[in-house]
């Protein structure tokens, strides 16, 4: 059934370009094609029989015109908000194909921008591609509208798999859309319901969730105060919050040499990164922060506690976190490409409580390829102490790899856990990072004990599909002790670029002696006959 709705989807996207006659001007031509998705049978075909160019000309004025819903005033909403969402489409939801003319670009020009979008980088079934589900909960007589799109490729093609009926979606297509030829009528009486949300001043839940995060930037500008978090709760703005002066000056006195300020020691240990949706790439960076840096202090005791005359058994640390991203250019951060905030409590027991115990934190942010600078501030409560560090990063456009093979940076993996439904929002973790629906335990450091049997785990970048959009990959992995092979596993076959591969360290029943070895890794795509050699050095203790 799935096929049906390609086939189908393919036709609806192709039809109107299909049949533009060649004896258009070139304007003519590209009016028929960026209006593919508005007009409908009847206006087109009276388009294209019309005799001269004056009058086609008239014909298009007309077109747009009796689409504005306010047509005594200069401006053209409807036809401003309908090119500014083929703009976005080609910006956002670029595949193979510009990104207006794919499945996804489609709908978001026929219903406008999702309501949320749950992403799932590793698959949500046994086929393990990456997913999509568009949720729009806006659109007339209808309480909920999930679009479930698939990238069996993993090329950025996202296909549209929801399975209703084309007469069903055409009653969920507001008025003056068609699949391509099902618009009812035109006018400006019409163009009020045209798409959801175009005309209206009602805020949407992201514009309000922005309102909020912007009184929480401006509240600790003001007045130092922070907001009441929940634990490990994080409050994100994709535009500018203004970061406290106090930090905001030690970033920008320290940015050029990128000299660190240590009243919170943070130590940055990598950067790893993983495909995300709309061309992103999710980064992910790994830290480390000693327990006696963060002052942590006794939890306030509960009134039972008081009354039993209890000591208080839970520690808490109270942050705040900060994060300025700066695109950079021939190795200067040259623009600011946007701030986040995030407050942040952590807790530990009192017991057996270590204050020189280093742990891990993650924080993982999805970001359009580039290069980038990152400036991190760890700071207290009172901002009377500041830590910072910067981390110089960049992250590959998933598209720039079209005749080779390259991985994501490979780490290794102590646990990795599947959950219900991806994070929606930027957090602090502590040893530990998620990526899509899985909680990944990373090792900090490569360094493993006798018997240990770690995961690998990255992404193979430039693996190309089959005709029946199957990956065919093939990799070798060694392990040697300079040049001498110490272990040769058998080679493995993978069906997906995501790699997760259990790797014991022994020969036999024999494992590894304490040293340094290379873990030699020999990757080929069956299908495009491209392969690649990396190594990866480890540590046995």
């Amino acid at each position: 059934m799935k096929k049906i709705i390609f086939f189908s989807l393919s036709l609806i996207l192709l039809a109107t370009c299909a049949s533009i006659p060649k004896n258009l001007t070139s304007t003519e031509k590209e009016f028929l094609s960026e209006a593919r998705y508005i007009i409908n049978k009847e206006e087109e075909q009276a388009f294209i029989n019309l005799p001269s160019a004056s009058e086609r000309e008239q014909f298009i004025e007309e077109f747009w015109l009796k689409r504005d819903p306010t047509p005594n005033t200069p401006r053209n909403e409807f036809k401003q908000i309908y090119f500014q969402r083929i703009e976005t489409a080609n910006r956002l939801l670029r595949g193979s194909r510009p990104g207006w003319l794919t499945e996804r670009g489609m709908i978001y020009i026929l219903f406008g921008p999702p309501s949320d979008v749950e992403e799932y980088p590793m698959g949500i079934t046994s086929e393990d591609k990456p997913v999509e589900i568009w949720i729009y909960n806006n659109l007339p007589n209808r309480p909920e509208l999930r679009l479930e799109f698939i990238d069996y490729s993993n090329t950025n093609d996202y296909r549209l798999v929801t399975n209703f009926s084309r007469a069903a979606m055409s009653t969920f297509i507001p008025e003056g859309m068609n699949l391509p030829h099902n618009i009812q009528s035109g006018g400006s009486a019409a163009a009020a319901v045209l798409m959801p949300g175009l005309l209206s001043t009602r805020k949407s839940p992201q514009e309000i969730q922005m309102e909020k995060i912007q009184e929480t930037g401006k509240a600790i500008t003001t007045s130092q105060a922070k907001p009441e978090a929940k634990k490990g709760e994080v409050k994100v703005s994709y535009q500018e919050i203004r970061i406290p002066s106090e930090v905001g000056e030690i970033f920008d006195q320290n940015i050029s040499t990128q000299t660190p300020r240590t009243d919170i020691a943070i130590t940055s240990l990598r950067t790893l990164y993983l495909p995300a949706q709309q061309n992103n790439i999710h980064a992910v960076f790994l830290f480390k922060i000693k327990n006696a840096d963060l002052n942590f202090q006794e939890e306030a005791k509960t009134t039972e506690q008081i009354e039993e005359d209890l000591v208080s058994q839970k520690l808490s640390a109270d942050l705040h976190v900060f994060l300025r991203f700066y695109k950079m250019e021939k190795g200067k951060a040259k623009e600011m490409f946007k701030e986040i905030y995030i407050p942040y409590l952590i807790e530990a027991d009192k017991q057996g409580f270590d204050l020189e115990e280093e742990n891990l934190y993650s924080i993982g942010d999805p970001l359009p390829p580039g290069d980038y600078l990152l400036a991190l501030a760890f700071a207290s409560t009172d901002l009377s102490e500041i830590g910072t560090t910067y981390i110089e990063f960049s992250l590959p456009d998933l598209l720039g790899f079209p005749n080779k093979l390259e991985t994501s940076p490979v780490f290794f993996v102590k646990s990795l856990q599947r959950i219900s439904s991806p994070e929606t929002e930027v957090k602090l973790h502590k040893n530990c990072f998620f990526y899509s629906v899985l909680k990944i335990e990373p090792k900090m450091e490569n360094i493993f004990q006798q018997g240990e049997t770690p995961d690998i785990f990255y992404f193979i970048y430039g693996a190309r599909p089959n005709q029946e959009r199957k990956f065919d990959l093939e990799i070798d992995y060694k392990v040697k002790r300079g040049k001498e092979e110490v272990i040769n596993y058998s080679t493995q076959t993978y069906s997906s670029p995501f790699i997760s591969h259990p790797l014991p360290f022994k020969m036999g029943e024999k494992y590894l002696e304490p040293g340094p070895y290379t873990l030699e890794m020999k990757i080929k795509d069956k299908i495009s006959n491209l392969s690649l050699k990396k190594d990866v050095l480890f540590e046995v203790e």
